[in-house]
């Protein structure tokens, strides 16, 4: 996947600060070359942001319902 390029579709992508399974340089580089993308870093987030804390799911909520209706 890493040698596709990007689809030409906006993109939100969430990570947690405290991300343990998935490759965060291989992420990071993929939204740093996605136009219309942005990336959000949730600060104390683990992999699964939306089983996460109260407030980590409802700062990830905020963010998609502004990327939804911005």
């Amino acid at each position: 996947m890493a040698r596709m390029a990007s689809p030409d579709v906006p993109c939100l992508t969430f990570m947690g600060s405290n991300e343990e399974i998935v490759d965060i340089p291989a992420i990071t580089s993929r939204m740093a070359n996605w136009p219309d993308s942005r990336f959000e870093i949730i600060e104390g987030g683990k992999h699964e942001l939306l089983m996460d804390t109260p407030e980590t799911r409802a700062r990830v909520m905020e963010l998609i319902c502004d990327h939804m209706t911005g």
